[in-house]
């Protein structure tokens, strides 16, 4: 009875906080969503003369942007398919006479900046105007630049052109300082991910891959930039070389800027482009508002293709910002394939790699569908060692020349702190085991010899069966052909195409253009992006419908609320999870030592 009384006393209590936290929390911030939806709604169409405001000044992603990456390090993200929708639908609509990119402080990759200039490219052949300006501009920001009529810059400004680098810190002294001693098991003489903790300078083999990838780079950066200057590459070069362009006055000496304006003046060069009256107000159009033009046609009736964005590290579970979570990432793909409106996969590849397991379960899903479907990669900026080891799943692979991709290798990373616990922190550890292996791969000992052949044995089946995949997804009939390019390197989109670990050159449109051919779709089909962004709202209001779950509901609530007030959207289903085992065994938590980390693919 008294048990009873308790249960019901507690689940009123949570349904009164929850109600009092609906009224505090969520009722404001669905009115505010409301509010901020409506004020779209009012806003005046598109006036004829109107500038498309490329602003570039945030971090360029694939993924759509959430409140919590936003809140993370308070930068802004701006989704590259957006801008390029942009001016895609800029360049043909007939009330944008012109384009301002309006360049800031971007953070980008190079493949992301060779899609942003190709669009800009494209616009100039719709005989409107283009302009570039900023107040910085280093090499990458001029390769966008020389995509558009005319460069700007403000008159004292800031030019870095002195080439492209690689810097990279080696940490095997600090470890040394320490006592803690890193073991390293690979496969492939250029996987570089673990030099850093082993070595004081590059190896050869990184120094050479790095060198090649670099100059590759350029050499696509210097052709658009040398191209818009009217100058030869090898002038570029050499004046490059010779810090010739040391200031804004330098880079408009020998071109690669066309005027050295203040804002002001730079606003009468616009107004006198778009032809607007002096005394008009500026008809500026955002990217957002730019976008929303492409929204207004049905999707009824009409086939789907599906594009699934994989941006970040591969690892096992659900993940988090900045993360592929291969359960995530297979929920997409079933919720894809159980859609039979969708005639086509195309997958976007943002990754540098990451955990083998979960890039093989994914590797192999794609391979099934593309079965029943084509399925088409796009790579990003980067899409190495696990982010390409997905990439061959599907029929057919677009890059970027910039794109940095391959990494066909594995490494795995322990560390062995017994030292600095023991001499620094005096700290000593004794164990029980019930076998003679039971505790190798801790932090807290050496490894023997058997143990460390064991894992180095694991490492290269991890690399055989890498090895194998490509292999057999790309038609290499020999492996020992592909194993010559394997090794860990990494290439450019460009040698990667006359190797044949990527099919073709070009963007997402591209990517996406072939998977309408492989479907044969031709041009009537709507495109769906997938994954869905998590909506925690959702997420609380379906805990709540259930009565026994209403713990459940407030701690989901209760937990937004801490990290929107902190600024951080920590994934807790694993403590959730704990917590139901704890309450069902009747013991407290115990924290057991972590387990061999798994081997990376990166």
């Amino acid at each position: 009875m008294f048990k009873s009384f308790f249960k019901s006393m507690v689940a009123s209590l949570l349904g009164i906080l929850a109600a009092i936290f609906i009224a505090a929390f969520v009722i404001p911030m669905i009115f505010a969503t409301v509010f901020s939806t409506s004020n779209w709604a009012k806003r005046e169409p598109i006036e004829s003369k109107s500038v498309l405001h490329l602003l570039l000044d945030g971090e360029i992603v694939d993924s759509a942007p959430t409140v919590e990456s936003i809140l993370e390090d308070g930068r802004a993200k701006i989704r590259l398919q957006r801008l390029i929708r942009a001016i895609r639908l800029a360049r043909e609509d007939a009330r944008i006479v012109g384009v301002v990119v309006d360049l800031r402080n971007p953070s980008m990759g190079w493949a992301s900046a060779t899609a942003i200039r190709r669009e800009l490219l494209a616009f100039k052949e719709a005989k409107k105007f283009s302009f570039t300006y900023a107040d910085r501009m280093n090499e990458m920001g001029f390769y966008i630049a020389s995509g558009t009529d005319r460069t700007v810059m403000q008159p004292y400004g800031d030019v870095e052109m002195d080439g492209l680098a690689s810097e990279i810190p080696f940490m095997k002294g600090l470890f040394s300082k320490l006592e803690v001693k890193p073991t390293i098991f690979r496969v492939g003489k250029f996987k570089a991910a673990v030099e850093p903790f082993i070595l004081d300078k590059m190896s050869e083999e990184n120094r050479e891959q790095t060198r090649v990838l670099l100059e590759d780079i350029w050499s696509e950066a210097r052709k658009g930039i040398a191209a818009a200057a009217k100058v030869s590459e090898e002038e570029l070069d050499g004046w490059m070389s010779g810090l010739a362009i040391k200031s804004v006055d330098d880079a408009k000496r020998v071109r690669l800027v066309s005027d050295l304006m203040f804002t002001d003046e730079f606003d009468t060069l616009v107004r006198s482009a778009a032809g607007w009256a002096p005394d008009a107000s500026q008809q500026f159009v955002s990217v957002a508002r730019m976008a929303l033009e492409g929204r207004k046609t049905s999707s009824k009736g009409k086939r789907k293709l599906a594009l699934l964005i994989a941006e970040g590290e591969i690892v096992k579970g659900q993940g988090g910002r900045g993360q592929i979570g291969d359960d995530t990432f297979l929920s997409a793909l079933y919720e894809i394939e159980e859609d039979p409106d969708v005639a086509a996969v195309v997958v976007r590849i943002n990754s540098p790699g990451g955990d083998a397991l979960a890039s093989d379960i994914l590797w192999r899903k794609m391979t099934v569908m593309d079965e029943k479907r084509p399925m088409v990669a796009s790579l990003g900026d980067i899409a190495a060692s696990g982010g390409y080891y997905m990439a061959v799943g599907a029929r057919h692979i677009v890059a970027e020349p910039t794109t940095i991709t391959g990494s066909i290798g594995v490494f795995g990373l322990l560390f062995n702190a017994e030292s600095l616990f023991k001499n620094k922190l005096g700290v000593l550890f004794d164990r029980v085991a019930t076998h003679k292996h039971s505790d190798h791969g801790g932090i807290t000992r050496a490894l023997t010899g058997e143990e460390s052949a064991s894992i180095q044995s694991s490492v290269e089946r991890v690399y055989r069966r890498f090895i194998n995949v490509v292999a057999q997804s790309r038609g290499f009939e020999k492996i020992e052909d592909l194993e010559a390019m394997a090794e860990g390197r990494v290439w450019s989109g460009t040698r990667a195409v006359q190797m044949g670990l990527v099919d073709e050159l070009g963007g997402l449109d591209r990517a996406i253009a072939k998977a309408a051919e492989l479907a044969g779709l031709g041009d009537d089909y709507v495109i769906e992006t997938f994954p869905k962004p998590i909506d925690h709202f959702s997420k609380f209001f379906e805990a709540l419908a259930d009565g026994s779950d209403t713990a459940a509901a407030v701690s989901e609530m209760m937990r937004f609320r801490s990290e929107l007030i902190h600024g951080k959207f920590e994934n807790l289903p694993e403590a959730l999870g704990l917590v139901e085992r704890v309450k069902a065994s009747g013991r407290p938590a115990t924290l057991a030592r972590e387990p061999l980390s798994p081997t990376s693919i990166r």
